[in-house]
Order: C-alpha cells, then sequence, then structure tokens
C-alpha cells in the first residue's frame, strides 16, 4: 500500500477506473473483482499498487482532484 494525498472529492470505483486506464495494476482484488481505494482514521488515501507506479498513479490522483 501507497499513501497519496486524498482527494476533496473522491470517486473510488472511478479512480480505479482512472488507474487502470492509465496501466496502473492494482495489486489486491477481491473475488467479486471490486477494489476501492483505502481510507484510513486520518483520512490518509492507500493504493494497493506497484512501487514502480507511483508517480503515475499520484498524476491520476491529482487529475482525479481536478473532478470534484
Amino acid at each position: 500500500m501507497i499513501k497519496f494525498t486524498t482527494p476533496e472529492k473522491l470517486d473510488g470505483q472511478l479512480l480505479n477506473d482512472e488507474l487502470i486506464a492509465a496501466g496502473i495494476t492494482i495489486l489486491t482484488q477481491r473475488q467479486d473483482g471490486f477494489v476501492f481505494p483505502y481510507m484510513d482514521g486520518n483520512g490518509d488515501l492507500f493504493l494497493d499498487i506497484d512501487e514502480k507506479d507511483k508517480n503515475k498513479a499520484a498524476k491520476v490522483v491529482a487529475d482525479h482532484q481536478k473532478l470534484g
């Protein structure tokens, strides 16, 4: 899990779709195929992605922020 700044308005499914469209593989998948970003009690956003995709994912998250 890699920590990111949480967008003010977060649509978890849309963010997942954006990550996948950018070629980023989400490492943990539930049996039903549905995966959401994880937010802890402090409001921090965590994505279960490969470390090599961190910079690309940061851009996707920043662009997601602009949608809100």
